[in-house]
């Protein structure tokens, strides 16, 4: 087997000037079709994100915590952005405008829109940066390029793509805040009626209960309290400047001092607990149908005021030109080509040709070989080795 090998070698040295010429000639041939023949491509992309979207949990607001801020961007998810992009009508709009079944010349074609669509999405990149752990990840920014032969091209063509995502999905966001207009104004009326409702009953319930005597009653004792309250303030300061000059032995001390133990006396002996006060003005029945009314009232009220936000939220995405996306990189007008890489296209080439000559070398060599009588045991012994 080394035998072979080396007559092989020797072999192969004696053909060096055909190989040296071919090789050049070959590299030549690389040069020419890289650098000349190939055409270029030019890219433009742009860079975006979808603002913020400030969408109000439900539960807070049914518990009277914030209803939620006005939102001013879009209500399509980041995930349903590269849905968008690769939709037919889309891209068929961008064929149109481009004139791509001309400029791909399939005007005959049997099946066009689908050809074009194939050609087109070799032009074309969309990446996504995302964020998070593996297991959940998150769409932050996008990124769109298109790749042509023209420049002109790539700059108006990555212009209509972003304005054409950009104008989609405000339609698709306007078209769903109508619908949500439509169920939270439904909605307003039902359960501003149901307060309504509400209202009417607990105002009877009150009167019938002498209930509104009660909060007077409430109102007195905490201004009563509050004056108290002020007095005694006044008396312990009064008090700690008599005692620090006279000491505590003092007849106007120890007046003072008694004044501020009857004043707290009083203070002790006033119902300032307003359930205590509900007992005693209510049957234990009626009291728990006064809590029912307080909650009925302020939930409904809470989910009214929620519902009335929400609204309003519908409604500036339906009349106001709010942002749907959020340009980061606009596009800038390509002056390099962007693809294809010539040194990688000549270095391909160059691999594959000398990869081929010496297949072709060992297949001629191994048929010289076999040809001859007296080295055809040897090399099927060597194979069989």
């Amino acid at each position: 087997m080394q035998k072979i090998l080396f007559d092989f070698v020797l072999w192969v040295f004696r053909k060096k000037n055909t190989i040296i010429i071919s090789e050049i000639v070959v590299f030549i041939l690389a040069v020419v079709y890289s650098f000349y023949i190939v055409v270029p491509q030019f890219s433009s992309s742009v860079s975006f994100f979808l603002p913020n979207t400030s969408r109000t949990n439900p539960i807070l607001g049914l518990v009277g915590m914030s209803a939620g801020n006005i939102n001013t961007g879009t209500n399509i998810d980041a995930s349903q952005i590269e849905i968008l992009f690769n939709t037919t009508n889309y891209k068929k709009g961008f064929i149109e405008y481009m004139e791509l079944y001309e400029r791909y010349g399939l005007q005959k074609d049997a099946n066009p829109l689908f050809n074009a669509i194939k050609a087109l999405d070799k032009n074309l990149k969309f990446e996504v940066t995302e964020k998070g752990s593996i297991a959940t990840t998150e769409p932050i920014s996008f990124k769109i390029t298109y790749f042509d032969v023209n420049p002109d091209s790539a700059y108006i063509g990555i212009n209509y793509l972003y304005n054409s995502l950009d104008s989609m999905i405000r339609q698709i966001s306007v078209s769903r805040a109508i619908l949500e207009q439509q169920y939270f104004l439904e909605n307003i009326d039902k359960t501003s009626l149901k307060l309504d409702t509400l209202k009417t009953n607990f105002l009877l319930f009150q009167n019938e209960n002498n209930l509104f005597a009660m909060q007077s009653q409430k109102d007195a004792t905490i201004n009563v309290y509050a004056q108290l309250l002020m007095n005694k303030i006044s008396l312990t300061i009064n008090y700690n400047e008599l005692r620090a000059k006279y000491g505590s032995n003092n007849n106007s001390v120890i007046e003072i001092k008694n004044k501020i133990s009857a004043i707290d006396e009083v203070v002790k002996s006033l119902p300032m607990d307003t359930n205590a006060i509900l007992l005693k003005s209510l049957s234990e029945m009626n009291y728990y149908r006064y809590l029912e009314f307080i909650k009925d009232i302020e939930f409904y009220g809470n989910l009214n005021l929620f519902l009335r936000n929400q609204y309003e939220q519908a409604y500036l995405r339906v009349n106001n030109d709010l942002a749907s996306l959020q340009l980061v990189d606009k596009a800038i007008f390509p002056v390099y080509k962007s693809r294809p890489k010539r040194i990688f296209i000549l270095a391909v080439i160059l691999v594959v040709y000398n990869l081929a000559l010496f297949s072709v070398l060992a297949a001629t060599y191994g048929y010289g070989l076999i040809k001859k009588k007296g080295y055809a045991d040897a090399f099927f012994k060597a194979l069989k080795n």
